[in-house]
């Protein structure tokens, strides 16, 4: 205040001298009058008397303003001529307030330029950093340590978020990478290396420079402005493996020095700063605390990609990206270098080979360490980016980002954010003392605490400002922040447990930001613990305060006043009502409040009276309403009642009611009717129990609700009682019928239906109990000569017929009205009609030979069609190429036969034709080609004419020698029949010697009708079923033409074939994926269970197994062809099955000769025998020649299928026999199971349309 005074004072007595000398003083107009100049001086010093330099001084008086010149010769020491008075000293455009009087002995002035420096703490996280001092044109760096750190480790800190950076690149192609890498774009504007983080946007500019040209003129590539400051404010040497060789020349060197002594900041990146390249590791000894030698070894990986962890949390790890846990780089290491500084990260999977990677945390008798990816030491650094040449990862880019910001410690601002300072210091732990628990709800507790402190950290700060030219520096005096984010919340976990770590408690607790915390799903009687850590906002984590509770489930409990509840005394009775666990709230309390669950209808509360905390009475009223029992009665209380502020529902009682209702009995009163018992109006809740009873006495086993009257009822007193399993007072007995004999049905109206008819015979569908009578049509309805078959014989030929059926009489009904008529006509003998013969095509007959019908002398009647060939050659005129030729041949015959001359089948044969032979019963439909009239014509060893070969296609009813084998071979294989055996036999004939037919190169079909009255759904399979009583599976599907259902067989071979029933479900494919497949092959005799009844689909199968299994799929004839296999013996069981699989050329074997019956069959090995059966079944995959990389490459180990299997695996999986084992993998050498093998197989005959 004495300052400010004397200056004003001062200014006063200049002003009025001036008045007084104007009068004698000749001024030009308008200009200023100045008296005589003395010399006025400035120092500037701060408290250790070191030079302010390079401020801008000003001294002012009113309008008045002189500026200052620092000496030359001696720093922090300003002059100017000014006339005398009293100045204001500015410096930096800052009042100093500090004044100087000049007057004829000049004047001077010293000032403190001491910089000041203020730091806060702010609850972000960060501390805030200002700064005064009058410099305008030098630069600044703030040091840091945490509080309790001695002087010596102080270090400078980051303090901008826009940089240049200098990358100075070893000369390798690729090496340059940097500036493409933080270049790289992100999202909107903003690139790796420039990215907007909290509103904050970082910019950072890369230039790179090859260190040849670097090490030439270093001078050019890193200076000084004009204003004192570098032109980069970071330089970064890398990255290659060993720096491709390269080594900072002397000159360059010498410049980097300058640069970090100036505070810029230094990146080495991997293989510069080491023993082998002198000139980087002089500038890393003396600036990265950090030393190198061969002896130190290496550490890290030297191939793949390295898994770096971080150590440090930071403004390195913190901004602008958040950096924590493992991190994923190139393969990288360290290389004969031992790091004393901060180590951010290390290595944490190591592959560098053996005798290396030996942690070394002691050096030259100092402290550090060889494993590290990124050290720093106040503004340099080291990462060990390069090892792998141009690569680098997404992690390893935000590394080097945050890296480059982190070492950016020079600026020309006053104020800074240290985001490196952060809260670390643990919050208080809750007061053990202070927390407490209750019971919650039904089945929780509540536990409560009082709010903790959160503890700050301590960071002492102080400030360096550097003169522009860098001759001079001073520091200010150190400050503190203490960064406090506070409490955020607390974790909680409640187990078992009486100890837990505060890790623990964070990653399986849960966290809450109040001072309680509720715990739901509570086991009654158990002791728990409730272990609470404080957390503040950086995630730090107090100590655990652990408490103890027992846990009782807050429970209710009603008992019956009078015991046990029941109509009877339920009117006046009462609840003794008991808490467990909880309390009521107060002794007041409601009705309204206790709710009657599952009551009987009439029941409710009619007061409560309170006794104690836990106890209370609820007294019932009930108005004698009727009600079913209840099992299931309980009393809830509302929470509002409750200390634990939720319902409590008791355990159930039982309310036993009486039987109430009227038993009845419905149903005709007659011989053989069904009565039933009812109760109406009942209340029972549980079963209903009857007794039915004759003449009032209880009839043995009529125990059901139900009663069928039998003979020894007839005219007796019928009624039944009912009583309840649950109600009491029973049982109700109902009121009584008498019964009556019964009348007959009448089947009046309801014709018999046709089954067949022949010449000589009519047959009906039989029914059971029913008779039946035929007469000459018109006849009067038969009185006598009833039969019980339903089969007619000694019929006349070509004669009506009526045929009428009833209800038999038995002892107890009588016979019923006859039926209408069935009006039926028995055949005509083709004799006694037209004997010629047709044939159709495209729907149309035509003439086509002779037909003619002959008894031989066994009885059997034939039927034989004789084609003409002329005729046959006319109708193939008109014919397309693969038509079929039918010829109808009908009449009730043993055997039908179809003759043609063998010139007829060539003419066949070369239209592509098919014959087809139909019957009433049976279709053959013989492609021409399958007789290869050709090959017969040699077999006859004569060179004759086609038409002189007489073939003959025959379907005929097995001889009486034959049936009995079918029905013994029917018994023998556990199979019902359900359509009479059909034999399909050709035959060639030339002058008396005749060559069968037996065999085909293509499946040859043939259909055989299903006759009405045979469940077309119980025809599993056709058999084949030799002279020897053997039987074998033939592909067989069920088929509807023309509205009559036939069994459609595809066989390579002429045989008998029958279709029989034969349902098979194996126990263990219950619940099985593939049970529908194993059920059905096993049902079709394709596969075989493996005894009571088991299939075991899980179970691997052998080679040999599985070429029976397909053999018996194709309805091969087992033992056809001859084997050479080594392994394979004539006492083997599976020889038959080798003989034909290997004679079809389904299988090959192995290529030292072994079939390897015994070996486990492989995926691609059934896959390569399920191809080759594709070539007889005619399904054909279309598979194109890049079908087998595409179909095998959309699977991840398909180069685990075997050459010789490709194809095979290819074509089944286009076709979709065979799928993968999943969506990624075929398994083609993993076993097959059988219940694969079940579903493959199955496939193939349907895809084929064979089943």
């Amino acid at each position: 205040m004495k300052e400010r005074l004397k200056k004003a004072i001062s200014i006063l007595l200049t002003a009025a001298m001036l008045i007084v000398l104007l009068p004698a003083m000749s001024i030009p107009a308008g200009a200023e009058v100045i008296g005589s100049d003395y010399t006025a001086t400035v120092v500037f010093k701060d408290s250790g008397n070191n030079p302010g330099s390079g401020y801008a001084v000003v001294l002012k008086q009113g309008d008045l303003s002189f500026d200052l010149t620092e000496s030359s010769t001696t720093k922090g020491t300003y002059t100017a001529s000014v006339p005398a008075g009293t100045y204001d000293i500015y410096a930096g455009g800052t009042d100093t307030e500090e004044d100087i009087t000049v007057d004829s002995s000049g004047g001077s002035a010293t000032v403190d330029c001491t910089p000041s420096l203020t730091a806060t703490g702010n609850s972000g996280n960060y501390v805030e950093l200002s700064w005064k001092t009058y410099s305008t044109t030098g630069h600044y760096m703030v040091y840091q340590k945490d509080n309790g750190e001695d002087a010596s480790q102080y270090q400078t800190i980051p303090v901008s978020v826009n940089i240049k950076v200098l990358n100075v690149y070893p000369d390798a192609a690729g090496s340059d990478g940097l500036q493409g890498w933080m270049n790289t774009s992100t999202s909107g504007s903003d690139t790796v290396g420039s990215p907007t983080v909290d509103g904050v946007k970082y910019t950072m500019t890369v230039d790179k420079i090859d260190i040849t040209t670097f090490n030439s003129t270093p001078a050019t590539y890193l200076y000084k402005n004009s204003d004192g400051s570098y032109n980069y404010d970071v330089i970064y040497f890398g990255a290659w493996d060993s720096n491709n060789g390269r080594d900072l020349s002397a000159s360059a060197a010498n410049v980097v020095g300058t640069f970090i002594q100036y505070g810029g900041g230094c990146l080495f990146g991997h293989d510069t700063a080491y023993y082998g390249h002198s000139n980087f590791y002089g500038l890393a000894s003396s600036y990265m605390n950090m030393l190198s030698s061969s002896g130190i070894g290496f550490y890290g990986s030297s191939s793949g990609s390295s898994t770096v962890l971080v150590l440090k949390n930071g403004l390195l790890t913190n901004f602008p990206y958040k950096l924590t846990g493992d991190l994923v780089v190139p393969a990288c290491h360290s290389t004969d270098q031992f790091a004393m500084g901060d180590v951010w990260m290390n290595f944490e999977a190591v592959n560098l080979s053996s005798g290396w990677n030996v942690v070394h945390t002691e050096y030259a008798y100092q402290t550090g360490t060889n494993n590290f990816y990124l050290t720093t030491w106040n503004n340099c650094a080291m990462i060990q980016t390069g090892h792998s040449g141009g690569n680098s990862s997404a992690d390893e880019q935000k590394i080097l980002t945050n890296t480059l910001y982190y070492l950016a410690q020079i600026t020309k601002e006053k104020s800074a954010s240290d985001h490196m300072s952060q809260d670390f210091a643990s919050p208080d732990a809750v007061s053990s003392g202070s927390v407490s628990s209750a019971a919650s709800g039904t089945d929780g507790e509540i536990i409560r605490w009082t709010a903790s402190d959160d503890n700050g950290s301590i960071y002492n700060y102080y400030l360096k400002e550097v003169s522009q030219d860098g001759s001079s520096s001073l520091l200010s005096p150190t400050t503190n922040a203490t960064v406090t984010t506070g409490v955020s919340g607390y974790y909680v976990l409640v187990d078992t447990n009486a100890t837990a770590s505060a890790s623990t408690v964070k990653s399986s607790g849960t966290k809450v930001t109040g001072t309680s915390y509720t715990k739901t799903g509570l086991t009654n009687g158990t002791t728990y613990y409730a272990h609470i850590v404080t957390v503040d906002g950086n995630d730090n984590l107090s100590g655990v305060t652990t408490a103890s509770f027992a846990y009782v489930t807050p429970g209710l409990s009603a008992a019956a006043g009078t015991s046990p509840l029941a109509e009877a005394n339920l009117n006046g009775n009462s609840l003794a009502v008991t808490l467990t666990g909880t309390t009521f709230a107060d002794g007041t309390l409601s009705a309204s409040n206790f709710t009657l669950n599952n009551k009987p209808a009439g029941l409710s509360v009619g007061s409560v009276s309170y006794t104690d905390a836990t106890h209370c009475t609820v007294n019932l009223a009930y108005d004698g309403s009727v009600f079913g029992s209840v099992s299931n009665f309980s009393l809830t209380i509302a929470g509002s009642e409750l200390n634990s502020g939720s319902s409590l529902t008791s355990g159930t009682l039982a309310i036993t009611a009486k039987l109430h209702g009227t038993a009845k009995i419905s149903g005709t009163a007659a011989y053989g009717q069904e009565l039933t018992a009812s109760v109406e109006n009942c209340n029972s809740t549980g079963t209903l129990s009857y007794q039915w009873l004759r003449g009032g006495a209880e009839i043995s086993g009529a125990t059901g609700q139900r009663y069928t009257l039998t003979a020894d009822d007839i005219g007796r007193e019928i009624s039944v009682q009912a009583d309840s399993s649950v109600e009491t007072d029973g049982p109700l007995v109902s009121s009584s019928v008498t019964v009556a004999k019964a009348d007959c049905g009448t089947v009046t109206g309801i014709a018999p239906v046709l089954s067949s008819k022949t010449v000589r015979s009519i047959t009906v569908i039989q029914v059971a109990g029913y008779e039946y009578a035929v007469v000459a049509h018109g006849a009067a309805v038969p009185s006598a000569g009833w039969q019980d078959s339903n089969v007619f014989t000694t019929l006349s030929p070509g004669r009506d017929y009526d045929v009428y059926q009833r209800v038999k009489e038995t002892a107890t009904v009588k016979a019923s009205a006859p039926s209408d008529a069935l009006g039926v006509t028995t055949d005509y003998w083709l004799s006694d009609t037209d004997n010629s013969a047709k044939a159709e095509l495209d729907g149309q007959s035509q003439d086509a030979g002779t037909q003619e019908t002959s008894t031989g002398s066994d009885g059997r009647i034939t039927t034989t069609v004789t084609v003409d060939e002329d005729k046959m050659r006319s109708i193939l005129e008109s014919a397309e190429t693969g038509d079929t030729v039918t010829l109808p041949i009908t009449g009730d015959s043993d055997a039908v036969r179809g003759r043609l001359t063998g010139q007829t089948v060539k003419d066949m044969e070369n239209k592509s034709a098919t014959l087809a032979v139909q019957t009433d019963s049976a279709i053959y439909r013989l492609p021409a080609e399958q007789i290869d009239i050709a090959s017969i014509s040699r077999q006859f060893g004569e060179d004759i004419s086609l038409s002189d070969i007489d073939v003959t296609v025959e379907i005929s009813v097995p001889s009486a020698e034959t049936a009995a084998v079918v029905e013994s071979a029917a018994e023998d294989g556990g199979f019902t029949l359900m359509v009479p055996a059909v034999e399909f036999t050709i035959s060639c004939e030339y002058n008396g010697r005749t060559i069968p037919v037996s065999s085909f190169n293509a499946y040859v079909e043939r259909l055989i009708r299903i006759p009405d009255g045979v469940d077309p759904n119980k025809i599993t399979t056709g058999v084949v079923v030799e002279p020897n009583g053997t039987t074998h599976h033939v592909p067989t599907q069920v088929t509807v033409i023309d509205g009559v259902y036939y069994a459609r067989i595809n066989s390579l071979t002429n045989s008998t074939y029958a279709l029989v029933w034969h349902p098979i479900e194996f126990n263990d494919a219950e619940g099985h994926w593939a049970k529908d497949a194993i059920n059905n092959m096993g049902s079709r005799m394709v596969l075989y269970g493996v005894g009571g009844n088991t299939f075991e689909p899980d179970r691997s199968m052998t080679r040999a197994e599985f070429a029976a299994a397909v053999v018996r799929a194709l309805g091969l004839e087992p033992g056809t062809g001859s084997v050479s296999f080594s392994d394979v013996g004539e006492n083997d069981w599976f020889l038959p099955y080798a003989q034909t699989a290997a004679s079809y050329g389904i299988i090959k074997g192995y290529p030292d000769g072994a079939f390897g019956p015994n070996d486990t069959i492989t995926r691609e090995q059934a896959m390569a025998i399920l191809s080759r059966a594709m070539t007889i079944t005619g399904l054909d995959a279309e598979l194109t020649s890049g079908d087998v990389g595409a179909l095998l490459g959309a699977y991840a180990d398909s180069a685990e299928v075997s050459a010789y299997a490709e194809d095979s695996v290819a074509v089944c999986l286009k076709t979709g026999i065979v799928n993968g084992r999943s969506s990624t993998a075929i398994a083609p050498r993993e076993s097959v199971t059988r219940a694969e093998v079940a579903v493959m197989i199955q496939r193939l005959l349907q895809k084929s349309e064979l089943i």
